[in-house]
């Protein structure tokens, strides 16, 4: 089954079983997982604020579903002057960042994958 912007935290279970085992703190309530297939990308975005806890970062940790440590993509980070910062993604890549910072400094990010590669991404909701 293929879960695109799935919220898992339903499933309590299994959301725990994957804060803990990527040690995510405690207080994160939310897990949206994305399934890329090789070639597969998210756009230029920046993620939305309004139901997010103010102050909180946002967590995205890439899995290989092989466990293998080969590169599975990259995300990149986009200013509102144009510059890039780009981020390789292999089994278990942990990327923070400020999404309030992101959303007041217009800054965007996309990922592409190159192996199929499973995303994590924990935020604090209100």
């Amino acid at each position: 089954e293929r879960y695109f912007w799935k919220d898992v935290c339903n499933n309590q279970e299994l959301f725990h079983f994957w804060r803990v085992y990527l040690d995510i703190p405690e207080h994160y309530n939310s897990l949206l997982v994305n399934i890329y297939q090789p070639g597969e990308c998210i756009n230029w975005h920046t993620d939305k604020t309004n139901k997010l806890a103010r102050g909180s970062m946002v967590i995205s940790v890439s899995v290989c579903p092989f466990g293998t440590d080969e590169k599975l993509g990259v995300m990149k980070f986009r200013s509102a002057s144009g510059e890039t910062k780009e981020h390789e993604l292999r089994h278990l890549t942990r990327i923070e960042f400020d999404p309030f910072t992101h959303a007041r400094d217009r800054v965007q990010h996309t990922a592409r994958s190159t192996r199929p590669r499973y995303n994590f991404t924990f935020r604090v909701m209100n």
